[in-house]
């Protein structure tokens, strides 16, 4: 597997910026507007990972918010859990999954292992 610069520039260009940031506190407006600057870091950093065979553990938070579902909003079972994790950690799976789904898998499977 091949991460270039490219790949990891044209990636962060592509963020939609009405997103909010995950617990690392990055907006994805930032990494976008950035992109050109950044790109060159998270290469590595996302070579490293797939070399090591880690995933960062910052990259492994996420927010738990409830979102409202039906019903009573008075009533806890009316909602639903949904997890806004760090937008860096789900650029490296979709840099990932554009060259191999079994790697993305990989890395999915390391994040839950190591989620202490």
């Amino acid at each position: 597997m091949v991460v270039t610069e490219e790949l990891v520039e044209k990636s962060l260009s592509k963020l939609k910026s009405d997103k909010s940031p995950g617990p690392d506190g990055l907006h994805p407006m930032l990494l976008r507007e950035t992109a050109d600057h950044i790109a060159y870091p998270l290469t590595k950093i996302f070579q490293a990972s797939i070399r090591e065979g880690i995933v960062p553990d910052d990259w492994k938070k996420a927010n738990i918010v409830p979102i409202y579902k039906k019903g009573p909003k008075t009533e806890a079972e009316n909602y639903r859990p949904i997890s806004v994790t760090n937008i860096l950690c789900w650029e490296s799976i979709g840099i990932h999954n554009q060259d191999t789904s079994r790697l993305t898998i990989y890395i999915l499977g390391q994040s839950s292992h190591h989620n202490r």
